[in-house]
């Protein structure tokens, strides 16, 4: 019986944590990724952090949207 190697396992696809990510809220707010990290510094948009991800809510952007509509 041969052992299966690390490289025939399959990995387990990534889990999506909840909210958004930096990235993904620059898109969309159609900023940049520069102007979330200064909206984070600012306190205009309150991240939450899981370890060392930072995530943003979706009710963060609106909160967004609303400020800057």
């Amino acid at each position: 019986m041969a052992n299966a190697s690390n490289f025939d396992r399959k990995r387990a696809p990534r889990r999506k944590g909840p909210g958004n990510t930096i990235k993904g809220t620059a898109e969309k707010l159609d900023v940049s990724e520069k102007k979330v990290r200064e909206f984070i510094r600012d306190g205009i948009i309150t991240p939450v952090a899981f370890g060392k991800l930072v995530r943003i809510p979706d009710a963060q952007i609106e909160k967004v949207r609303e400020i800057f509509a």
